[in-house]
């Protein structure tokens, strides 16, 4: 029992780390002013200034399946990816959170169509750390994975797919045989 609680919370980790990744980019993360012939206000999304932390997510959410599913060596594998891309993740929400009027400078440019404008009066918020939560939490969920994954439960044999006997086998051989000959192999 301990070990499907163990799986559940491995799962629940990803999911959650991925849904606060996905929630962060989709907010704004860095507003400031730009003058240009006049003064402009511009902000920018985390899609925007981080475009690997929505990408991350999605892979966050995804790889539970493969928990689920999966047996030893696709969770090892499972784990690794959630290590990674929790990892990534978070290092793309700091890099960019850090100095918010660095990330704001293409948006500014693009705003008065001049590439080397410069915001002034920029913050930033706190959506690049939540995001670099979100990437914490996938983070964990990976370890989790790779330390105790081993030991969880599978999906039971039901779901695959069993093979024919040998006598079966031959049996199908027979009766198709007997189609090409043009007999009915039913009477």
């Amino acid at each position: 029992m301990k070990d499907r609680r163990e799986l559940l919370l491995a799962v629940l980790l990803a999911v959650a780390g991925g849904g606060l990744a996905l929630l962060a980019a989709s907010q704004t993360w860095a507003r400031g002013m730009v003058t240009g012939p006049v003064t402009i206000p511009v902000a920018a999304t985390g899609r925007t200034l981080a475009p690997l932390v929505p990408a991350l997510g999605l892979v966050a959410i995804a790889t539970p399946i493969v928990l689920w599913a999966g047996r030893r060596v696709g969770r090892v594998l499972a784990g690794v990816v959630l290590v990674l891309a929790g990892l990534g993740l978070a290092a793309n929400a700091v890099t960019t959170g850090q100095d918010p009027a660095r990330a704001l400078r293409e948006e500014a440019g693009r705003a008065v169509a001049q590439q080397d404008a410069r915001p002034r009066d920029v913050r930033g918020s706190a959506w690049p750390w939540v995001a670099t939560a979100g990437g914490a939490l996938t983070a964990a969920s990976g370890a989790l994975t790779l330390a105790r994954g081993r030991r969880w439960p599978a999906m039971s044999a039901r779901y695959e797919r069993s093979r024919p006997a040998a006598g079966a086998a031959r049996e199908s051989a027979r009766m198709w045989d007997a189609l090409d000959r043009g007999d009915d192999p039913t009477a």
